[in-house]
């Protein structure tokens, strides 16, 4: 289900609930966010994953990389405490670290490759949330249960827009959910991960 699809299936739905709207201002989806091919055919990807309610406070005010950093800690020391990482996370965790410090380097010296790498390192693609999959399953919570998951922090996630920004997604209140693209190396109280642990 595209993002579109889900737009406009719940929308007719939550003006007659009188709910809101899903995405804030869809002209500034389509062409800012991400591109129009994006928004109309991208879906969610299949399969189960347990994502956190907020954003992981550790991970406020913190770039990409440190954020990954952050997210490979508490996959070691909490997420799986006392049990053994399942292979793929243990490869996803030592890609990630054999490549931390060119990414550091390319954070300030290329921050559309660092952005790219970022992106489609196995770890992140484990444990960050697609633009569409966060937008589905933030609007399905609050479909379900009438409470707005990330009403004021924002998730960056592991999609990158048309012209290599990395894309983020909150302050989900009645005008619909603000989407942004920054650059890795940028920071921001508020703007954090928000766990995803694909199984």
């Amino acid at each position: 289900m595209s993002m579109e699809a889900m737009d406009e299936i719940l929308v007719k739905k939550w003006e007659k609930e009188e709910k809101g709207k899903i995405l804030n201002s869809l002209d500034l989806w389509r062409t800012d966010v991400v591109s129009k091919e994006f928004f109309t055919k991208e879906h969610p990807r299949l399969g189960w994953a347990l994502v956190s309610k907020d954003v992981m406070r550790e991970t406020e005010d913190k770039n990409y990389l440190k954020q990954t950093e952050i997210i490979v800690k508490t996959l070691k020391e909490k997420a799986f405490k006392d049990l053994e990482l399942p292979d793929e996370y243990t490869e996803a965790i030592a890609e990630f670290e054999s490549k931390k410090k060119k990414l550091a380097e390319l954070i300030d010296s290329d921050w559309q490759e660092a952005a790219k790498q970022l992106v489609e390192l196995k770890i992140t693609q484990l444990t960050r949330q697609t633009v569409p999959e966060a937008v589905y399953d933030v609007a399905m919570y609050y479909d379900k249960n009438n409470k707005r998951l990330l009403a004021d922090k924002s998730a960056w996630l592991a999609s990158l827009d048309s012209n290599g920004f990395i894309v983020m997604l909150g302050k989900f209140r009645w005008r619909g959910m603000d989407g942004h693209r920054w650059v890795p190396r940028d920071r921001t109280y508020g703007l954090g991960v928000s766990l995803s642990r694909r199984l």
